[in-house]
């Protein structure tokens, strides 16, 4: 299973090609967490996004959803911590993501966000960048 970063469910509500291309091949494999959830809808509440609100309701409600529990904490506890030991923390949201792929053994993360390389760097999680 991979898991759709924020930055990759984004781009898709853009259209963008070549993210569609990636998840036309891995679709069944997919999912997303609470973390992009909080993410995404925040801005949509904020903002009052009735557009951007009705597509990633559907998005959310058809896609299976992984959640931060406190697996995924201890997961993001000790990524967080790989990381500040080689100075080079990043935002907690996506070591929040990466620590629930950690928990629920995902395969890797799909995710245009470049903060991801660092999480590379310190855990067995395949990062694809779109």
């Amino acid at each position: 299973m991979y898991l759709l970063d924020t930055t990759a469910i984004i781009e898709l509500f853009r259209g963008d090609a070549q993210v569609k291309e990636v998840l036309e091949r891995k679709r069944n494999d997919c999912a997303a967490t609470s973390i992009s959830y909080l993410e995404i809808f925040t801005r949509i509440y904020h903002k009052q996004l009735k557009k951007e609100e009705k597509y990633f309701t559907q998005f959310f409600s058809s896609t299976p959803i992984y959640f931060f529990d406190l697996k995924a904490a201890k997961e993001s506890s000790k990524l967080m911590s790989a990381l500040y030991s080689r100075g080079t923390p990043i935002n907690q949201a996506d070591v929040m993501i990466a620590g629930i792929g950690i928990a629920n053994k995902a395969q890797g993360i799909i995710t245009k966000d470049g903060d991801f390389k660092q999480v590379k760097a310190v855990s067995d999680l395949e990062i694809f960048f779109i």
